[in-house]
């Protein structure tokens, strides 16, 4: 696993703990924020793929979500 996928991952795991305990004091308005930045930054990731591979951004999107997913299953050694 990428270290940015790792990072995203826990930053993932630690909004959604956040939410549940509220122990470690994010309020609705920076889960808000913190998901609005995230999802900015993925739409600026298929929209530049998409410029430099001539997809659709639908097509862009599947190409990288696939990737993930075959990152994740290498990086698990489910494969060779």
């Amino acid at each position: 696993m990428s270290m940015e996928r790792a990072w995203h991952t826990l930053e993932v795991e630690e909004t959604f703990d956040a939410l549940e305990s509220g122990s470690r004091g994010l309020t609705p308005a920076e889960v808000e924020r913190r998901l609005e930045e995230r999802m900015r930054d993925r739409l600026k990731l298929v929209w530049d793929a998409t410029a430099e591979k001539g997809l659709t951004m639908r097509e862009t999107a599947m190409d990288i979500a696939v990737g993930r997913v075959v990152e994740a299953i290498l990086a698990r050694g489910l494969l060779p």
